[in-house]
């Protein structure tokens, strides 16, 4: 296991820390005996590599800056679709990546600071001749970071792309759900019309049943009355016939006693026929 040691908020091993002895001691000029060459002619010549890495990873830090904007912007999109997640599966996949992004983007946003204070460290060892191991190492940190840095990038690529597709898989889905959704609204309101048409059908039959109900109950009524009426009438009339019925038969009678009293009787009892004739109309009355 390899010993990890911390130099100003920078990460470091061992093999990291011979190695870069080993290379300042080479860039310093020192030979296998110890003696000091030409390490003053190359200082000029570091300082201005150590520019270029200092122009480097002030660009590195601007393209993952940018990087870093394109991401929360990817996130912003992601987040508006997540609350229209489609099933479970997709929503605990997205739970992974958003943890994946914080745990990413906590360290991304360590590294700007971890940069400036290189950078100003590195501002100080051009100051100072004699601390140029301690600036090598940092270098050669800085080295690994921007490497890190390149790697970080990379994969925040992929998981654009990754991103992008599921957002458009996500889209697509959403889209299709709608399309359903509007089908089923379209067939429940076809179907809520074709119930309203059946019920006022049904309205109209119960008042038309009404109206004939109304109509049948006037006519019996009507009906009634008027059979009241006949038979009133009936009686009536049958009073009236057998009245004068009787009266025709008074008349008969009168003249009948008339024409006996103009001639001389021939009986002076009358006959049996004309007494149970008016005995009948007397009765009738």
């Amino acid at each position: 296991m390899r010993e990890v040691r911390r130099l100003g908020g920078i990460e470091t091993t061992e093999a990291d820390t011979a190695g870069r002895s080993q290379e300042y001691e080479e860039h310093c000029g020192w030979t296998d005996g110890g003696e000091w060459s030409t390490g003053k002619a190359r200082t000029s010549a570091s300082l201005t590599e150590q520019e270029q890495q200092m122009n480097k990873v002030h660009e590195l830090t601007l393209q993952l800056q940018m990087m870093t904007n394109e991401r929360n912007e990817l996130r912003a999109i992601l987040a508006n679709y997540t609350n229209n997640a489609v099933n479970n599966r997709q929503n605990s996949e997205r739970e992974e990546l958003k943890m994946d992004h914080q745990k990413e983007t906590s360290e991304l946003e360590k590294f700007p600071k971890e940069i400036s204070q290189d950078s100003s460290r590195s501002k100080e060892l051009t100051e100072k001749t004699n601390s140029y191991s301690r600036h090598l190492r940092e270098r050669t940190q800085m080295k690994e970071k921007v490497g890190m840095l390149r790697e970080d990038n990379r994969k925040l690529r992929q998981e654009q792309i990754f991103l992008q597709k599921s957002c458009e898989e996500t889209k697509r889905l959403c889209e299709e759900d709608l399309e359903k959704i509007y089908d089923l609204l379209t067939k429940q309101q076809q179907g809520h019309q074709r119930l309203e048409e059946q019920l006022q059908s049904l309205l109209k039959q119960k008042e038309l049943v009404t109206q004939q109900k109304n109509l049948a109950v006037k006519l019996q009524h009507h009906f009634t009355e008027s059979q009241t009426r006949f038979e009133y009438l009936q009686h009536e009339m049958k009073q009236t016939t057998a009245q004068e019925e009787i009266f025709l038969q008074i008349e008969l009678l009168q003249q009948e006693l008339m024409c006996q009293a103009s001639e001389p009787p021939l009986s002076p009892i009358p006959t049996n026929h004309g007494i149970h004739s008016f005995a009948k109309a007397v009765h009738r009355l």
